[in-house]
């Protein structure tokens, strides 16, 4: 190691001398952990946003559970029993992340490639055969495409037997072009070259043919009153979007269907109310125009014609402050299942060792006669419709055909 000393005249072209020198470290890991484990607990003590720790004797639980987690022979034990710690606050946003260590440095990070594509699974080999390609992927592309029908005999000129584990040759190639051998319906045989692209990015193609899809049903049958729009996340690019569906999805409706199932949270619902709970105080005429309102005097884009808010068990958080606040303010009918209750503002500090702790500081209560907490109490839906085991695989969504039986009901 070096100790660098800048001279005062550096600034006008003098030299830094430099100064070699060790030093030992011993650290009592033991003693380390004990003390990562009650600074955990002290920021929750302090900071925590129920002084009254829902209900738990807070300090007893920390010496309930001093020797168990103190007796943690691994840097990934000692974790996992801090979260059982924090457990006991039968909480939601919080969680202890240790400091990562060789945990992190040994595990895997080989990317499988994916092409885009669904398979058919009636089809029994040699090969694998396309039964969809889905847009907005490598198998969609010009210079790659691949067709409904299309069976790949080889990837890099590895055959692809009836037994072949196609992760395995997959395995590696996201980003990385690869030769497929292909042939179409008719037999005739060709080469694509293709670069494969990572499963994450397939979700989001994946999303994307989601949305689309319930669009469409949307509209369909309405007979074409009915917009729809899924807010995925409850932050700044979701938010965007949905100002641009406003236009898109909202042109020439009569209501939207506002859809938040599956979104964990964020912290926009007051931009997106913004948008929503506009009245007009005046309208505006063009010479030989109609009634309107110059969408550029307004921060936002605006809807103020009726709503309907789909949310489930798996909208968290910000998503249910949304949905909370469409039931609290009267603005549209909710309908699928009540949300998960998992409602608290949440922060965070970094200990001793380098590792982190979520801190939830400041609780959510609605605006209603008993003041409901949020956490630990979902947002309940006026209709309530049970998405069954098997209807995605059928592609049915009844809770849509709910949301589009009742918006349909709103503008006649």
């Amino acid at each position: 190691m070096l100790y660098t000393r800048r001279g005062s005249s550096v600034s006008r072209g003098g030299k830094a001398t430099e100064y070699p020198f060790s030093v030992r470290i011993r650290e009592d890991r033991m003693a380390v952990r004990a003390e990562v484990m009650e600074e955990a607990w002290r920021v929750l003590d302090r900071w925590f946003y129920d002084d009254e720790f829902h209900g738990i004797d807070w300090r007893a639980t920390l010496e309930r559970w001093r020797p168990i987690i103190l007796a943690a022979s691994t840097p990934e034990d000692f974790e996992d029993l801090m979260n059982w710690l924090l457990g006991e606050l039968n909480a939601s946003h919080m969680g202890f992340r240790g400091d990562g260590g060789l945990a992190a440095a040994e595990t895997d990070s080989t990317r499988t490639g994916v092409l885009g594509v669904f398979w058919d699974d009636s089809y029994t080999g040699p090969g694998r055969r396309v039964a969809e390609v889905v847009e907005k992927t490598p198998a969609s592309r010009l210079h790659s495409r691949l067709n409904a029908g299309d069976v790949i005999a080889a990837v890099d000129g590895e055959v692809i037997g009836v037994d072949t584990n196609w992760d395995r040759v997959m395995a590696g190639t996201s980003g990385q072009e690869v030769v497929l051998d292909v042939s179409n319906a008719t037999g005739e045989s060709r080469e694509v070259v293709i670069r494969p692209f990572s499963t994450s990015a397939f979700t989001g193609a994946l999303y994307e043919r989601r949305e689309q899809v319930l669009r469409e049903q949307a509209e369909r049958d309405s007979s074409g009153r009915l917009g729809y729009i899924h807010i995925q996340a409850m932050g700044t690019s979701s938010l965007l979007e949905f100002e641009r569906e406003l236009y898109a999805a909202g042109y020439d409706k009569d209501a939207l269907i506002i859809d938040v199932r599956d979104n964990g949270g964020g912290w926009t619902t007051d931009m997106v109310l913004t948008m929503l709970m506009v009245n007009d105080h005046a309208f505006t005429i063009s010479r030989g125009g109609s009634k309107g309102y110059p969408q550029g005097r307004r921060i936002f884009a605006t809807w103020n014609k009726p709503i309907v808010v789909l949310c489930n068990e798996n909208s968290y958080s910000n998503a249910e402050i949304f949905s909370w606040s469409i039931k609290t303010l009267g603005r549209g009918p909710l309908v699928g299942k009540a949300t998960f209750g998992a409602v608290i503002s949440t922060g965070g500090a970094s200990l001793l060792d380098g590792s982190f702790i979520r801190m939830p500081f400041r609780g959510w209560y609605v605006k209603d006669a008993s003041s409901t907490n949020m956490e630990l109490n979902g947002c309940p839906v006026d209709y309530e419709v049970d998405y069954l085991p098997g209807d995605y695989a059928a592609g049915r969504d009844r809770q849509l055909e709910k949301a589009i039986e009742i918006g349909v009901s709103l503008v006649e």
